[in-house]
């Protein structure tokens, strides 16, 4: 199984290894670098998911799910102005991108600037109107 499908099952000890293996083969593909920062996200290591984020973006700065599993990173890590760059330089190249609308509802939340936060989970529910999280998201965002 590659890295994605652990991920997909939420099986991050597996995936960890099964991305470190592809890593090895191939180092300079920014886009293994992603399923690993993502298990380690889901492991609940914020700093090492960030290193292999920026590792990602290092090889390739536009990769927009490495952008986000930096800005997820740091927003875990309640350091949201950190995450608005992360999540700027996303919505440059894909305005609508509605991961990137999530987690600005999040980095609008941590900022204590609620009435943004709604405009942006409203947004991301364009994208996507039957995602749970961004439904869980514009309800944080309502009750903040």
């Amino acid at each position: 199984m590659t890295a994605w499908e652990f991920l997909a099952k939420t099986k991050y000890d597996e995936a960890i290894p099964e991305a470190r293996a592809a890593i090895r083969l191939d180092p300079k593909n920014a886009d293994l670098y992603v399923p690993l920062a993502q298990a380690l996200i889901g492991k609940g290591d914020l700093e090492g998911s960030l290193v292999e984020s920026r590792e990602a973006l290092r090889l390739n700065p536009a990769n927009a799910l490495a952008h986000i599993h930096a800005a997820w990173a740091l927003l875990g890590e309640t350091k949201p102005d950190a995450a608005l760059p992360e999540l700027n330089a996303i919505l440059q190249v894909d305005p609508k991108y509605h991961l990137a609308r999530y987690h600005l509802t999040w980095y609008y939340i941590q900022k204590k600037q609620p009435d943004q936060g709604i405009v942006e989970a409203r947004l991301a529910l364009q994208g996507d109107p039957s995602h749970p999280y961004y439904h869980f998201m514009l309800g944080w965002a309502l009750e903040s």
